[in-house]
């Protein structure tokens, strides 16, 4: 398992994209489950609607839903297969996957077409991607609250001139001949 920003990564494991672990049991049965990312992106997972025993899907398609507090998630189905088994210790109790995303699989799938397990991102890839989308978030969070910590010299730079060189001002104004006005001479409709 690798941490990538906020987020762990379990190497061992194929992803569909960020949101989607696949666990290669055999060569034709896998686990499929949510990433770190995706129960982090989801926040309070509240419940889940999931497929039927023996329901077939097409690479691609809408596997189940995933509710949160405030957002839902139709997980996509990584590869054409067959329900095998529903982790019902999951579905009864969705918030485990805010808890343990990586050791609670979702379902368990028989696939049909092993051409789909060649567009699976490898661990190591998707900690790439993964860097890639931390990257782009913090470049974002950082340009909307600056940190003006930097090393420029802004004392040697701008002098800030004491007033000792000026004639203070005393109340009276001079005019060009040399007269002096008082400020109650002046109408200022300011």
């Amino acid at each position: 398992m690798v941490k990538v920003g906020h987020y762990e990564v379990v190497t061992e494991l194929f992803y569909w994209d960020n949101f989607v672990w696949v666990d290669k049991l055999t060569d034709t049965e896998l686990l499929i489950g949510i990433t770190d990312y995706a129960q982090q992106y989801l926040k309070d997972i509240t419940s889940i609607t999931p497929p039927s025993n023996g329901q077939r899907f097409a690479s691609g398609s809408d596997l189940l839903t995933i509710e949160s507090i405030s957002k839902e998630y139709l997980l996509k189905s990584p590869v054409s297969c067959v329900i095998q088994e529903l982790n019902s210790n999951v579905i009864d109790n969705p918030d485990q996957l805010n808890v343990r995303p990586f050791e609670s699989w979702l379902v368990r799938v028989e696939v049909l077409d092993h051409g789909d397990l060649d567009l699976l991102i490898d661990g190591e890839d998707m900690a790439d991607n993964i860097l890639d989308e931390v990257g782009l978030e913090t470049r974002a969070s950082s340009s909307e609250s600056k940190d003006f910590s930097d090393d420029f010299d802004y004392e040697s730079e701008f002098s800030i001139d004491s007033g000792e060189d000026y004639d203070v001002y005393d109340g009276d104004k001079p005019n060009t001949n040399g007269d002096h006005y008082s400020d109650d001479d002046y109408d200022d409709d300011w």
